[in-house]
């Protein structure tokens, strides 16, 4: 998939967001992540990217606390 799920990175850094945005962009933003990685998720068979797309969507869960 090509998407590290480091322990440094920050969320912001790994989904694509940029601080500056408000945060109705920031959640549009993670709607189309969600919708992305979810998709993949559910094609993909066990294994490595699997658990890399959950990783994502646990990610992409944290952040819309964050910014809802």
């Amino acid at each position: 998939i090509g998407t590290s799920v480091g322990v440094n990175t920050g969320v912001e850094e790994l989904l694509g967001i940029d601080k500056a945005w408000e945060n109705d962009k920031i959640l549009k933003h993670l709607s189309k992540e969600f919708n992305k990685w979810n998709s993949r998720l559910n094609s993909l068979e066990e294994g490595e990217d699997r658990n890399t797309a959950q990783k994502m969507i646990n990610e992409i869960a944290k952040a819309r606390k964050k910014y809802a």
